[in-house]
């Protein structure tokens, strides 16, 4: 994020639970060009706003809360 911020050229969108949260607070406040949006993956209208006329994308998931693990 730091890299990318520095450029100038790049809003980046960070999807997250809470946009209260001091982490999220404290990445929005120390980079520019973040800009939080809440929701999680499994709420689609959180993944449009996210995904909405972007260039790329990376993404990091949580598997134990995005129903990819199942018990054995």
């Amino acid at each position: 994020i730091a890299l990318l911020d520095q450029t100038n050229r790049y809003q980046l969108r960070v999807l997250t639970r809470n946009t209260k949260s001091e982490q999220a607070v404290n990445l929005a406040k120390n980079h520019r060009s973040v800009e939080l949006i809440e929701g999680n993956y499994n709420e689609e209208a959180a993944v449009r706003k996210l995904l909405t006329s972007v260039h790329g994308v990376f993404c990091n998931t949580d598997i134990w809360n995005c129903g990819g693990y199942q018990a054995e």
